[in-house]
């Protein structure tokens, strides 16, 4: 869809997504059924889009959600990368409750616990893991406002456990919200559609008002020039659609 169009609402988008995912209306899908396809919806509409991809297969191995999941719906670990996805599905104009943040902060605790009991799929995806090199991004998906309380919480320091060295080093974490998913899902989308007679014009990463020659490294080669720059994923979306 094109943003010049339409400005992109996550929660239209996902509802629309769902309904195809499970062939149901989205008004009878349990709370269960709708988490479980807000994981499908992240990874397939925005982590996919500039991202290393994540398949269907390797997709449906990494879904853990269900009975003792303990509080984590997907596991993927990717060239020593491991993602850790949690997601709650709220309704309109809900305020995310600050336990359920501070619950995710300590995903990494329960994990790494033998003693605590975790479903067979759970329990596949974490003996892939490397504790001592891998990298982790976690990140809390919820239509939720996370906001006063809940949003102070998501600033505080997670809990590591202590058996790990040097983890907090090695993390990343994300809470996003209703606004942050629809922020997400529009940089996502291409600038405009493909139209081959017309020019593209790219403009390479860097400060605001300063996205010039001063961003891009031009290098001789013989006699050819080649020039270096870095630019938004969405940006190359008309170039190769």
């Amino acid at each position: 869809m094109n943003s010049s169009k339409k400005k992109l609402k996550a929660r239209d988008e996902f509802v629309h997504f769902a309904e195809e995912l499970l062939k149901e209306k989205f008004g009878k899908l349990n709370a269960v059924q709708q988490s479980h396809a807000l994981t499908h919806f992240y990874i397939k509409e925005i982590h996919n889009r500039d991202r290393s991809q994540i398949s269907d297969e390797d997709l449906e191995l990494a879904i853990v959600d269900g009975s003792s999941d303990l509080g984590c719906d997907l596991i993927h670990r990717d060239d020593k990368h491991v993602l850790i996805v949690q997601a709650k599905y709220r309704g309109h104009g809900a305020k995310e409750p600050s336990d359920s943040i501070s619950h995710f902060q300590a995903i990494l605790k329960r994990i790494t616990d033998s003693s605590l009991k975790a479903n067979s799929r759970l329990l596949d995806q974490i003996s892939t893991i490397d504790w001592k090199n891998d990298s982790f991004e976690l990140v809390y998906l919820t239509f939720g406002s996370i906001d006063n309380q809940a949003r102070r919480i998501a600033q505080l320091p997670p809990h590591y456990p202590e058996s790990v060295p040097d983890l907090d080093q090695r993390c990343v974490w994300s809470y996003l919200d209703e606004t942050n998913l629809n922020e997400e899902l529009r940089s996502k989308e291409p600038l405009g559609e493909n139209d081959s007679s017309k020019p593209i014009t790219l403009f390479p990463v860097g400060l605001k008002g300063k996205r010039g020659a001063s961003s891009v490294i031009g290098i001789e080669a013989g006699d050819f020039r080649s020039f270096i720059m870095a630019l938004e994923a969405r940006q190359l979306g008309p170039v190769f659609s």
